[in-house]
């Protein structure tokens, strides 16, 4: 009988979230104390003056009181206070220079005020009520004898309860994500809040293109432990320093922005315990999705200029958050990496090869927005770790161009393929002219001017997961740095036009 009123409750629980997200009402002092006394905060009014009227909620650490004008009938003021011994949290938005804009975007402007002041109606005021709430209710710490720090004092295994205040380890997770990016070389910024919303956010450094969010979320087991990691700049890495600095039943959370296009990942290339949200496989680029376009090369691999080599080993997925809690969180630099590798190389060859035949030839390929994150290789067994082991294995493997450069090396005479199609009757001296003065001579970076002039020639352009060739002009991996990954998506641009 227990378990189904259980089951009753929490789906009573989330149809009211649902109602809630669908229509939060409008900004009145009645619909804003119902709302917290719908999440569960102890609320009541106070009337300052005649002018005006304090609302102050209450949970087990937060005190939020907002004060409202009762001649205009708006929100004048909100403050927010711990009552815990950590008093930093901060509830401002970071000011952030946008793109293309000198000015700041809502400079040291206070998030619950504007979600109170700037919007129709309360959605945005729930939404960041909600992570104070989640922040509250999952902290575990004890404010004094007679309180157990909530539910999830017991820490998970019922013997002893841990102790985490989630409004200091939020607070401190920024500073620890900027050092861990600058000690990978990772060109990414890290801000505290953005557009009126709690949440660590990361971006690009050069364009301030936004990559990726981290936040907290309920899990889905409620015994699962949240422990406190924290990076340390001396050995490099995160560790948790006691095992005793843990809570129970959230989780942490890295959830990809792709307001354009969804992010397509190898799929094996995050463990699938850590996936939270898979996407929609019905997700398309440019019409087509890149299944659908790397089966269609089996069929035929002439894409204007260029003759494409599908050498996927796996299929792509479309994920979207997954779960960054413990020493999962040395995996944040492998998906911000896979994600600027993708949108800066793969999605622009992937356009231009899968734009309609009088488009291919228009140089197209622009990149998405984002750079590179210079990031050391991951330390466990992703597709593309397997990839590159399959392809230096010495069975069942495709001719590659770094073979050809070797039979050079050793005088051996070679032929590339156009060379064989186009004029059988060469003999081996002549084609062995040929090759010496033509493009195998030049650095893999760089771009042979006279082959690239030649609008009949085509160029063999061998296309993975984690590694990317344009015959001999130019190559680049998943692994490299920025300067390679641009110096090839410039080479390929050149021989698209």
């Amino acid at each position: 009988m227990t378990m189904a009123s259980d089951s009753y409750a929490l789906q009573l629980d989330e149809m009211i979230q649902l109602f809630q997200e669908y229509k939060s009402g409008s900004v009145t002092l009645d619909n804003i104390t119902k709302l917290c006394q719908t999440l569960g905060l102890e609320s009541f009014i106070d009337d300052i003056d005649a002018e005006t009227s304090r609302l102050s909620t209450a949970s087990k650490i937060i005190v939020i009181d907002i004060d409202f004008s009762k001649s205009i009938g708006r929100v004048k003021d909100v403050k927010l206070v711990l009552a815990s011994n950590f008093d930093n949290f901060n509830y401002f938005n970071e000011p952030v220079v946008q793109a293309n804009n000198d000015s700041n975007s809502n400079e040291g402007s206070n998030i619950l005020l504007n979600s109170l002041t700037q919007y129709p109606d309360l959605h945005q005021f729930h939404h960041n009520l909600k992570f104070l709430y989640l922040l509250d209710t999952f902290s575990s710490i004890n404010i004094d004898a007679n309180n157990n720090g909530g539910p999830n004092n017991d820490g998970g295994g019922g013997e002893f309860s841990g102790e985490l205040d989630l409004f200091k380890y939020f607070t401190e997770l920024a500073q620890f994500l900027r050092q861990y990016f600058a000690d990978q070389g990772a060109p990414l910024k890290v801000v505290t809040n953005l557009n009126n919303r709690f949440g660590i956010y990361i971006m690009t450094q050069l364009d301030r293109v936004l990559l990726a969010k981290i936040t907290f979320e309920k899990s889905r087991d409620s015994q699962q432990r949240l422990y406190e990691y924290v990076y340390y700049e001396g050995n490099k890495e995160w560790i948790n320093e006691s095992p005793e600095s843990f809570t129970s039943g959230v989780s942490m959370v890295m959830e990809i922005s792709d307001k354009t296009n969804p992010t397509w990942f190898p799929k094996d290339y995050v463990p699938k315990e850590l996936v939270l949200d898979e996407g929609d496989s019905n997700d398309k680029i440019n019409d087509v999705s890149p299944n659908e376009f790397m089966n269609s090369l089996s069929m035929n691999a002439s894409r204007g200029k260029f003759q494409v080599m599908n050498d996927f080993t796996t299929q792509l997925v479309p994920l979207r958050k997954f779960d960054i809690s413990n020493d999962n969180s040395e995996l944040i630099i492998e998906i911000l990496r896979w994600i600027q590798w993708s949108r800066t190389v793969l999605y622009p060859i992937y356009k231009t090869l899968n734009a309609p035949e009088d488009e291919a030839t228009k140089g197209d390929a622009g990149k998405e927005g984002t750079v590179t994150a210079n990031g050391p290789q991951g330390r466990h067994g992703s597709v593309a770790a397997e990839h590159r082991k399959r392809r230096h294995s010495s069975k069942n493997k495709r001719s590659s161009m770094t073979e050809a450069t070797m039979l050079k090396e050793e005088g051996l005479q070679q032929f590339n393929l156009q060379e064989l199609m186009t004029d059988q009757d060469t003999d081996l001296n002549q084609g062995s002219e040929k090759a010496s003065t033509g493009l195998l001579g030049v650095d893999k970076m760089q771009v042979d001017d006279q082959a690239i002039d030649d609008s009949d020639t085509t160029c063999q352009l061998v296309f993975s997961e984690d590694r990317v060739s344009l015959e001999n002009v130019a190559q680049c991996t998943l692994y490299d740095d920025m300067a390679k990954w641009d110096s090839f998506i410039e080479a390929f641009k050149t021989y698209s036009i």
